[in-house]
């Protein structure tokens, strides 16, 4: 990561069952400064962002007791020296001059509905938006490695598609239950992984059988472990990541 600048972004500890939030001072970009720079993201690579700016928002509000960000936008996210996605501080002096940027209307327009086209007041439903938002820009932005399959498509969509529509009695209430719909990631179950799991089965029952007997047994067990450990290392090197869990914008759309 290039151009790192120091940024004042939200820290939350949890002592005694209550959440606190406080502040750390540390170096990284604007996502939007990041995406500009270096647009190619690992698919693995944006499921752990979209799941730690999501989780960051949900720590916010459980400290916050009913308080809300307001401005949620990809403006007000930090990615850090060390690859992780944080809240901006908003309370910082820092950062002042960033939050009256977020008063300009090229910015306004983009990440606020029409019917709440300035950041007065703060609420749920204005934050999930944001996220909203924030998702659909880094999607629009990213040249993804490899690409979304259909479904994971699909899935996005209505994720994004749900936090923007305001008026909706199914509406999102809470971050939670958005981030148990972001894809986890899974490895492709193929004949050869299926060959390794019996050889692994194999290897078990014979440590089990001859733990307390023969040399031969061992010799047999770490003969069958180094079987597995090659074969476990060829199939990670063929097999495929995949989403297991998966409206996305045209990329013209959310610049």
């Amino acid at each position: 990561m290039t151009n790192k600048k120091g940024y004042a972004v939200m820290r939350f500890v949890t002592s005694n069952g209550r959440c606190h939030k406080g502040s750390d001072f540390l170096k990284g970009q604007l996502l939007t400064d990041y995406f500009k720079i270096c647009p190619q993201v690992g698919k693995s690579q944006m499921m752990q962002w979209m799941r730690q700016l999501l989780k960051q928002l949900e720590e916010y509000h459980k400290c916050s007791r009913g308080s809300y960000y307001r401005y949620v936008n990809p403006y007000m996210f930090v990615l850090t020296a060390e690859g992780k996605i944080v809240l901006l501080d908003l309370q910082a002096e820092s950062n002042r001059m960033l939050v009256r940027q977020m008063q300009r209307e090229a910015i306004r327009t983009k990440f606020l509905p029409q019917e709440e086209p300035y950041y007065k007041r703060g609420s749920m439903a204005l934050d999930i938006y944001g996220l909203g938002k924030t998702m659909q820009y880094m999607l629009a932005h990213a040249d993804l490695q490899p690409v979304l399959s259909k479904f994971e498509e699909y899935t996005y969509q209505q994720i994004i598609k749900k936090c923007l529509n305001l008026k909706s009695e199914k509406r999102y209430s809470s971050v939670t239950p958005i981030l148990k719909k972001i894809p986890k990631l899974t490895v492709r179950e193929t004949p050869r992984l299926r060959i390794v799991l019996a050889i692994l089965a194999v290897l078990i029952g014979i440590f089990i059988i001859f733990s307390d007997s023969t040399e031969s047994a061992a010799e047999a067990v770490s003969h069958t472990a180094d079987t597995v450990t090659e074969a476990v290392a060829n199939h990670e090197s063929e097999s495929e990541v995949i989403a297991a869990d998966t409206v996305l914008p045209e990329k013209n759309n959310a610049e």
